[in-house]
């Protein structure tokens, strides 16, 4: 992989995108459609047209602060997470063929579709011995559609199957603890999802709810580390597990409980990269409706 370079008044700037990558880039405050009868959050990215003018029909960039890679294959279009969550490679510089997406650089490989890891670090060599300490990551990725010429992305991952809200709430006067409840969503609302998960924001506070048997949990929306839906993590003894890098939280107090563990590119983001509490929310139930505090514990 070679990068493209130029010298202005003295000083040597690099285009970190390799110069084997002919995309577009893209960087969005995006046009959003209101959430519809499923639930699904759309954003517009860029147009069909745009995107054909790419001499191999790629684009990277962030929509909404969530960074993406638009990949195709014939009609198909894929929007995945922008980098290889081994080492951080831009994927928009890999092979897709048969809807998999191969890293360009340790040829790891993901359904495009699903994100399921298909074959993680293969072969000898440099390889074999980061399979010693990196365990397989699945990747994210997100559904697409295309309307009126312009293509837009569910930013919720496939990955995670949950209810979207967007309230300015209903709320209850505080209470003799001085505790101010605000209404998210009734509890069959949320009984309905097939993981029982609801994101969104309440009064502008993004949360996510995280359930575990008869618990509901609050806490805030994204991972402090980069950014992913919480959402979409694993729930296991009151610790909510990010789906990407494993970091992992009290569902309850927020106090951090491994922070990127194991080797690979975690072990090197650990020298750069501080642990992080995560902000949880009191919960209650009511006649049905849940309850947050949305002042955090």
């Amino acid at each position: 992989a070679s990068s493209g370079t130029k010298i202005e008044d003295g000083k040597i700037f690099v285009n970190l995108l390799p110069k084997q990558m002919s995309v577009a880039m893209f960087a969005v405050t995006s046009e959003t459609v209101p959430p519809a009868d499923d639930g699904k959050q759309w954003s517009f990215v860029m147009t069909t047209a745009a995107l054909d003018k790419q001499p191999n029909r790629r684009a990277q960039g962030t929509v909404d602060g969530v960074q993406i890679a638009l990949l195709t294959e014939g009609s198909n279009i894929y929007a995945v997470q922008a980098k290889c969550p081994h080492l951080g490679i831009p994927l928009a510089g890999g092979k897709v063929e048969n809807g998999v997406i191969t890293c360009s650089q340790h040829k790891s490989s993901w359904s495009c579709d699903s994100g399921e890891s298909k074959d993680w670090l293969p072969g000898g060599g440099v390889n074999a011995v980061q399979r010693l300490v990196s365990k397989p990551c699945d990747l994210a990725t997100y559904e697409t559609k295309i309307e009126d010429g312009k293509i837009f992305v569910n930013l919720l991952p496939k990955q995670m199957s949950v209810a979207m809200f967007a309230v300015t709430s209903e709320t209850v006067p505080p209470a003799d603890d001085g505790k101010q409840w605000s209404f998210v969503m009734t509890t069959a609302a949320l009984d309905k999802q097939p993981n029982r998960r609801a994101q969104g924001t309440v009064d502008g506070v993004q949360i996510a709810l995280l359930t575990e048997g008869s618990n509901i949990y609050a806490v805030q929306a994204k991972c402090p580390h980069l950014g992913i839906p919480l959402a979409g993590g694993k729930v296991e003894n009151g610790v909510i597990t990010c789906s990407q890098h494993k970091s992992s939280w009290s569902c309850d107090s927020g106090e951090s409980k491994d922070w990127l563990p194991g080797g690979g590119v975690n072990a090197v983001q650990r020298l750069v990269s501080k642990p992080c509490d995560l902000a949880t929310y009191e919960t209650k139930v009511e006649d049905g409706k849940i309850y947050i505090n949305l002042n955090p514990y």
